[in-house]
């Protein structure tokens, strides 16, 4: 079962079949399925796709830096709002102001830091067609 954050689509990432030249942004679900890594059905073409190498390492450590912003938004907002709490309830407007305006300005920085993460293309390469069982053992030695 997923989640609701599973079904939503990963913005800081597009790719593009090579099989049917489809662009597209995937759930993170998906990506994390890429990331494992296995092969993922194109939607457009149905096709079972994989990322290369270099794009796997790539898409993982992108991945990684999003995930690794996105809990340091959160451990800096949780202490502010519960600080911002107190200090309103402590010494009302006048405590208020100030902290609006500085959680204003962190707000800003996290979307600079937000927005510096970028958007990255990859391509996604269809999984080879195994015919015979030598083929299967050639494949399994190289992943391993």
């Amino acid at each position: 079962m997923t989640t609701k954050n599973e079904t939503e689509r990963y913005g800081f990432a597009e790719f593009t079949c090579t099989h049917c030249k489809h662009h597209d942004k995937l759930d993170i679900a998906l990506i994390r399925d890429l990331i494992a890594p296995k092969p993922i059905k194109c939607s457009a073409c149905c096709t079972q796709v994989q990322l290369g190498t270099a794009d796997h390492k790539a898409l993982e450590a992108h991945f990684n830096k999003g995930e690794r912003l996105g809990k340091m938004a959160f451990m800096i907002a949780l202490p502010f709002f519960a600080v911002t709490l107190v200090l309103s309830l402590m010494y009302g407007a006048i405590a208020t102001i100030p902290c609006v305006i500085t959680g204003l300005l962190l707000g800003a920085m996290l979307k600079g830091e937000f927005s510096s993460l970028g958007v990255v293309s990859l391509p996604l390469e269809p999984v080879p067609i195994i015919k015979n069982f030598s083929d299967l053992e050639a494949q399994a030695f190289t992943l391993y």
